[in-house]
C-alpha cells in the first residue's frame, strides 16, 4: 500500500526519471545524485559495476554493491550472502527510483544498511514506439529502442538497449545490451498478473584497475568470466594459488510470500503485515591460470573448481497504528538466517568443504507526530546486521599458504537511530535528518596483494551526521522551459574506535 513519505518515521526519497535529458542512462549514479545519504561512484569501470554506499554501508566494497539492498520490481538484485549488482536493468525504461535509509532499512534482512528500488514504467494507452541515440567522445555511444502500450486489459513495456565506449583510460573499453521487459494482464475481480524479465550481456569488458594516490517467485543466472592482472610468478609461488582466471556462473531464485491486515484498534487503525523469505543462490566456479606456457593472458592449467551454495530464511512482522490524526506508530521485527558452504568438485588443487549460519533477530520502531498538516517530526530506533558475502569469505592469506573459506569471519551488527523533521506538501519539501550508527564487528580489508583480499572483524565503529533534502517539484514555465529544484546534502562523521591489527581465523601478519 502506497503511503505518504511525510507521515513515515524515516528516510525515504523518490527519484522521478521522467526526464533523462542530459543523461547518458548507464550507470545508477546519474540518478542518486540529489539523493542525500547516498555515495554512488559510477568510476567508468564496468568489468567491476557501480560501487554504492548509504550512510557509510557499503563503503568497504571495491567493487559491486554490499551492505545495501538492491531491487527491481520487487525482486532481489542482491544475492542471499548480501552482494548485489544493478548493471542488468536498463535505466531507459525506469519510471522512478526510492531510497530508504536509517533503522527500518533492517525489516528488509541481510546486508540492509539501506534499500534502493527501481520501478519499470507502465505503457500508456495505445501503443508508442521510441528510440534514441546519445554519443560522446572516446567512441561513446548508446542506442535505445522501446515499444510500449495498454489496451485490451493488457500492458506491455519492451526496451532494448546497446551501449559502447573506448573509455577514457587504457584497457578500459567496455560493452553492454540490455533488455528489459514487463508484461501486466488484468483479471477478473480486479486482480492484475505482472511478468517481469530482464537480460543483460556484457560481451567484451576491460578492466583498467584501480588509480595509484596520484514476489512470485523469481530465477535468474549470472555468469563471469574475468581474467585478472597477476604475475606469473605470483600464481607459481604456491600450488594453493587459485590462478588468475575467474569462471563463475551463479543461479538464483527464490519467493517472498506475505499478507496484510486492517482493522479498528483503540480509537485508530491498526495495519498489520506478516511474512517469510527465501533466497537460494548456487554458484559454480571455476579458476585457472591465466598464462600457457610463456603465453600471457590466456586461460591455464585448473587450479580450483568448487561449487557454492547460500541461502537465508526469513520471517518477519511489521505493524502500523495511528491513534489519532496527531500520531503514527511503526514497529517491526525480522528474524533471519543466513547459510554459506562450499564443496570441491574435484581434487585439482582442493581447497576443502567449508560451511558457516549466521542467525540474528533485529527489531525495529519508529514514531511520527504531525504537528501540522505540512509539518512533522519523528524518531526511530533499529537493529541490523550484514552477513559477509562470498567474496569477503573466499581468502584467508594473499600467499594462498591458509586454504579454504574464512569462516571465522562474524557478521556485522548495527545500532542504528534516527530523529528529523519533514516539512512541505505536493509541490514543495524539506527534510532533516539526523543519525548516529553505531556497528560491531565491522568488517574491514586486512591485506591486499596479488589480486587478494583477505578481511577481518575490527571492533567498533561509528557514523553520525545530517542530511538535508530540499526539492521544489512546481513547474515553472518561462522563457528558458520548465525549472526544477533539488538539492541535498550530507555530512558523516565516520570513526574507527578499535585498534587495527585485530586478526580474525588468520594470524596477524
Amino acid at each position: 500500500m502506497a503511503e505518504n513519505s511525510l507521515d513515515l518515521p524515516l528516510s525515504v526519497d523518490r527519484v522521478e526519471q521522467r526526464d533523462p535529458l542530459g543523461r547518458l542512462q548507464v550507470n545508477l549514479s546519474e540518478s542518486l545524485l540529489g539523493v542525500p545519504g547516498i555515495s554512488a561512484q559510477s568510476r567508468q569501470n564496468y568489468a567491476q559495476d557501480i560501487q554504492l554506499s548509504v550512510r557509510g554501508f557499503g563503503a568497504r566494497s571495491s567493487f559491486g554493491v554490499r551492505g545495501v539492498r538492491i531491487y527491481a520490481d520487487g525482486i532481489p538484485g542482491t544475492m542471499p550472502d548480501g552482494q548485489g549488482q544493478f548493471s542488468h536493468f536498463d535505466l531507459g525504461s525506469a519510471n522512478h527510483i526510492e531510497v530508504l535509509c536509517g533503522p527500518f532499512s533492517a525489516l528488509y534482512g541481510n546486508s540492509s544498511g539501506g534499500v534502493i528500488a527501481l520501478f519499470t514504467e507502465d505503457g500508456k494507452p495505445g501503443n508508442t514506439l521510441q528510440g534514441s541515440a546519445a554519443l560522446g567522445s572516446f567512441a561513446t555511444r548508446r542506442y535505445a529502442l522501446k515499444d510500449s502500450g495498454d489496451t485490451g486489459g493488457v500492458n506491455y513495456l519492451i526496451d532494448a538497449a546497446h551501449f559502447a565506449t573506448q573509455g577514457y583510460r587504457d584497457h578500459s573499453a567496455a560493452e553492454r545490451n540490455n533488455l528489459n521487459a514487463k508484461l501486466r494482464i488484468a483479471l477478473n475481480g480486479g486482480a492484475k498478473l505482472t511478468l517481469v524479465a530482464n537480460a543483460l550481456e556484457t560481451p567484451f569488458v576491460q578492466d583498467p584497475l584501480g588509480l595509484s594516490s596520484s514476489q512470485l517467485v523469481y530465477a535468474g543466472r549470472r555468469a563471469t568470466t574475468q581474467y585478472q592482472a597477476i604475475l606469473r610468478s605470483v600464481e607459481l609461488a604456491s600450488l594453493k594459488n587459485p590462478g588468475g582466471v575467474i569462471d563463475a556462473v551463479r543461479d538464483y531464485w527464490g519467493t517472498d510470500a506475505n499478507f496484510s491486515d486492517t482493522r479498528g484498534f483503540a480509537n485508530g487503525f491498526l495495519t498489520t503485515t506478516a511474512g517469510i523469505n527465501y533466497d537460494a543462490l548456487q554458484e559454480a566456479c571455476k579458476s585457472f591460470l591465466n598464462f600457457n606456457g610463456n603465453l600471457l593472458g590466456v586461460e591455464g592449467a585448473l587450479r580450483r573448481d568448487e561449487v557454492n551454495h547460500v541461502y537465508d530464511f526469513d520471517q518477519y512482522l511489521q505493524t502500523q497504528w495511528e491513534p489519532s490524526a496527531k500520531w503514527l506508530m511503526l514497529a517491526g521485527v525480522r528474524n533471519s538466517l543466513v547459510a554459506i558452504s562450499t564443496r570441491p568438485v574435484s581434487g585439482v588443487a582442493s581447497f576443502g568443504p567449508g560451511r558457516v549460519q549466521y542467525r540474528a533477530a533485529n527489531p525495529v520502531a519508529g514514531l511520527t507526530y504531525r504537528a501540522t498538516p505540512n509539518l512533522n517530526f519523528y524518531a526511530s530506533y533499529g537493529r541490523g546486521f550484514e552477513t559477509p558475502t562470498l567474496n569477503d569469505l573466499a581468502y584467508r592469506s594473499t600467499s594462498a599458504s591458509l586454504p579454504g573459506l574464512n569462516i571465522g569471519l562474524k557478521p556485522v551488527r548495527s545500532n542504528n537511530s534516527e530523529t528529523g523533521v519533514k516539512i512541505g506538501d505536493q509541490r514543495q519539501r524539506l527534510n532533516l535528518a539526523l543519525f548516529n550508527i553505531v556497528t560491531d564487528d565491522e568488517l574491514a580489508v586486512l591485506a591486499n596483494a596479488g589480486g587478494r583480499s583477505v578481511f577481518q572483524n575490527i571492533n567498533q565503529t561509528r557514523r553520525q551526521g545530517v542530511e538535508v533534502a530540499l526539492e521544489d517539484s512546481s513547474a515553472v514555465n518561462g522563457p528558458y522551459g520548465v525549472v526544477k529544484t533539488r538539492l541535498a546534502y550530507t555530512y558523516l562523521d565516520a570513526v574507527n574506535k578499535s585498534s587495527y591489527g585485530i586478526c580474525v581465523a588468520l594470524p596477524c601478519i
